[in-house]
C-alpha cells in the first residue's frame, strides 16, 4: 500500500489492473516488480519538466521502477509507448500516473509564436504549480 499527497494527508492508492508492465522479468530479484496505472483521478498532476535532451525518460524510468507506477506525458509519443512507459498515451491529467512529462516550451519555433504569457501561466495552472525539475550540463543536452 503507498500513500501519496501533496498536502501530507495519506490518501491510499487505488491500483488499476489494465495495463502493468514487470520491466524486469529476467532478473530472479525484480522479475515479480511491477508498474501499473492507479484509478483516475487519483493522483493530483505534477510536471517533470525539463529542456529536451535532459534525461527526462531515463528519470521516468527510474521513477516507474521505484514507485511502481506510470508516468505519463503531454505528448502522447508512440515510441516512448512501445517501450513500455504504458503511461504514455493516458490523458497528461487523469490522475492514474505519478508524474507527467513536459518540455513546457523549451525549444523555440515559429508555431509556439502564439504561446504567450497567459498560455504559460495556464500551463503552470494545468499543473497546479507542482512538478519536479530535471536540470542536466545545457552543453550535454544540447548535444545528446
Amino acid at each position: 500500500q503507498i500513500f501519496l499527497s501533496s498536502d501530507y494527508e495519506p490518501r491510499s492508492l487505488i491500483w488499476g489492473h489494465w495495463q502493468e508492465n514487470k520491466p524486469w522479468p529476467k532478473d530472479e530479484m525484480c522479475k515479480d516488480l511491477l508498474t501499473r496505472l492507479v484509478k483516475p483521478g487519483t493522483l493530483e498532476t505534477r510536471a517533470l519538466a525539463s529542456y529536451p535532451g535532459s534525461g527526462n525518460t531515463w528519470i521516468r524510468y527510474l521513477i516507474e521502477g521505484a514507485s511502481g507506477i506510470f508516468t505519463g506525458s503531454v505528448y502522447s509519443d508512440g515510441s516512448i509507448f512501445a517501450a513500455g512507459h504504458y503511461g504514455e498515451k493516458r490523458n497528461f491529467d487523469d490522475g492514474s500516473t505519478i508524474l507527467q512529462k513536459t518540455h513546457h516550451r523549451s525549444i523555440y519555433v515559429p508555431r509556439f509564436s502564439n504561446y504567450t504569457l497567459e498560455w504559460r501561466k495556464n500551463v503552470i495552472k494545468d499543473f497546479g504549480g507542482r512538478g519536479v525539475l530535471v536540470i542536466r550540463n545545457p552543453f550535454k543536452a544540447i548535444l545528446s
